[in-house]
This record gives C-alpha cells, sequence and structure tokens, in this order.
C-alpha cells in the first residue's frame, strides 16, 4: 500500500517527475517548452500554487513551489496528465509519458535553508547534469529569480489537444517563496544569483578534476527523444519526505511526520481528504470541487488512486 502523503496548506516543496524508461521525450524543443509553460499556469491558477523555480530537463522536470490552498495532488495530477496527453501527441506515442513505476517526489522544505538550496539545486541542474557550463545556456524552460520581478511569463496556447481560443493566454506568475520574503526582493535576487554562479563554479571544477567535460547546448539538441542515459540509476535510492538542512528544524520535521504517520496529528480544520480509488477515465470528473465524491463502479482502496499518466498516490489533506 502506498504511504500516505501529508497535505497542509501553505507548505513549501521540492516536485521531481521522471519520464517512462528514463527517455528523453523532454528533450528541449519550442513544443515542449510551450506545452509545460501552458499546464503548468493553467494549473497553478486552477489550484493555487505559488511557483518559484522550474526546469524541464530532458527527462524530468524539478519545480519549486508553496501549495497555498492544500491541493497539491489534484494540481500534480493535471499537470502530469495535461502534459501528458499533448507530449504523446507530439512524440507520436501510445505507451506512457511518466515512468508508472514510480511517483512523483514532493519533498517538503521545512527550513528557509532548504528552500534556497533546492532553488540552488533546481536552476544549475543542467550545470550538474554536465550538459551546459550555465544553466542560462540550457535550451529548455527554465525560470528562477529573474522572472519574480516580470510581472508576468505569458503562456500562449500550445495548440495542442486544447480547445482554440479567443481569451487572453494565461501568464504564470514568479514570485519568491514565503520563508524569503523577509528580504529585500532585489538583494535577494542578487544574492541567489552569485550563491548559483558559485555552485555552477563548482561543479565545473568538479567535472575538470574527473577530466570529463560539459556536453554542449548542440549535443543536447541533437538527442532522439526516445534515448535514454547510458548509466543507470543505482537501485534503493532514497526519496526524502522532507528536507531541513538545520538540524531544530529536522527534529520538528521528524515529530510532525511521525505524530501524522501515527494518527495522532491534529487536523487544522474539520476538512479533511482520504483519496479513493479513480479510473483513467472518470478521474478528471471525479476530482471536481472542495469535496471528494467516490466513484460508482470503482472499489473504494484507501490511500491509492491512478490518473491516467500521473499515479495520483494515497493522500490525507487537512486544511
Amino acid at each position: 500500500m502506498t504511504t500516505a502523503r501529508c497535505i497542509l496548506a501553505d507548505k513549501t516543496y521540492f516536485i521531481t517527475r521522471r519520464c517512462s524508461d528514463r527517455r528523453f521525450f523532454l528533450k528541449p524543443d519550442p513544443v515542449v517548452a510551450g506545452v509545460f509553460l501552458y499546464c503548468l499556469a493553467v494549473a497553478a491558477v486552477r489550484h493555487g500554487i505559488q511557483i518559484h523555480a522550474v526546469c524541464v530537463m530532458s527527462n524530468h522536470y524539478h519545480l519549486v513551489l508553496t501549495d497555498v490552498r492544500g491541493e497539491l495532488p489534484l494540481f500534480m495530477a493535471w499537470l502530469n496528465r495535461h502534459t501528458a496527453i499533448c507530449l504523446k501527441i507530439h512524440r507520436k506515442r501510445a505507451g506512457d509519458l511518466w515512468a508508472a513505476s514510480e511517483k512523483y517526489s514532493a519533498v517538503e522544505l521545512v527550513s528557509a535553508e532548504a528552500v534556497w538550496k533546492y532553488i540552488i539545486y533546481t536552476l544549475a541542474n543542467p550545470t550538474k547534469a554536465g550538459l551546459v557550463r550555465h544553466g542560462r545556456d540550457w535550451p529548455g524552460l527554465l525560470l528562477g529569480p529573474d522572472a519574480w520581478h516580470r510581472e508576468a511569463v505569458e503562456a500562449p496556447h500550445p495548440g495542442l489537444f486544447f480547445k482554440a481560443s479567443t481569451e487572453p493566454a494565461p501568464v504564470l506568475r514568479m514570485v519568491p517563496p514565503p520563508t524569503l520574503t523577509d528580504r529585500e526582493p532585489q538583494a535577494l535576487v542578487a544574492e541567489l544569483s552569485i550563491a548559483l554562479e558559485e555552485r555552477e563554479g563548482d561543479i565545473a571544477a568538479e567535472l575538470a578534476r574527473e577530466g570529463r567535460r560539459f556536453l554542449g547546448r548542440r549535443a543536447v539538441l541533437r538527442q532522439r527523444p526516445y534515448d535514454r542515459p547510458s548509466k543507470n540509476n543505482p537501485p534503493g535510492t532514497r526519496n526524502p519526505v522532507f528536507a531541513a538542512v538545520t538540524a531544530e528544524a529536522r527534529r520538528a520535521a521528524v515529530k510532525a511526520l511521525r505524530s501524522f504517520r501515527s494518527g495522532t496529528a491534529t487536523p487544522t480544520s474539520a476538512s479533511v481528504r482520504v483519496s479513493a480509488t479513480r479510473s483513467s477515465r472518470r478521474a478528471p470528473g471525479a476530482w471536481r470541487g472542495d469535496s471528494v465524491r467516490r466513484s460508482r463502479r470503482a472499489r473504494p482502496r484507501p490511500r491509492t488512486a491512478r490518473v491516467d499518466e500521473e499515479h495520483f498516490d494515497g493522500w490525507v489533506a487537512f486544511r
């Protein structure tokens, strides 16, 4: 049985979702960037999500976000389902786009230090992967602190799956994380830029010591969508529930997690959500509104559910 997630409002997370068989279905091109940006903008508005950093790699993506209303599973289900539908059309693929063997990773960032660390990690990911020297050289979708100053990032209609509309294109509003808003906005962006440059420099030095080179932007664009990395991930890799950085934040997070899993956590209000099994075709309609309606045909299985491309794991949300 899938372990339940504790979903609370106003929590910040580091999100990762990987492609099926680790193939390069998200290889940078204008269609992939447009589809992901459009779906992200719509999903964020629908479910009250604040986006802080975005990095779409060739076979996975990272987000740093704040779940204002406690609707992270609904947001992830909508985002992954609709990006999968569009990109399967684009790639002419019949099978799964997202890895069926693993759920999405949502690491709760329980301290300001952890938020800082994972924003840097997200923006330096193309460099860490040995692909480009600087994150700004990445040909795919990469959004961070530079977008916090903008009024909004426009997300044009991708021209796939969604009906054409005469309404204005949705916009993605990038904002600083709540835990870092005690600093001056310009000073915060400057500090993050310096920290990112230092991290990229450390990675470049490490690769040089190992006698390795960056693959380069042109080589990335020459890759084919059905290619995959030659090096496999080691088996048994951990998927953390939270990141704390400081000892005090870690102790508090461990205490809260143990309380939740033992069933002694106190809801912040009377509204408690428990997932039930949904078939992939009936799921979109079944997950509308503020309450959860059980499908008549599907047998309820607490804490597990599946929504088409996104394997929408069990969860309990206290709001």
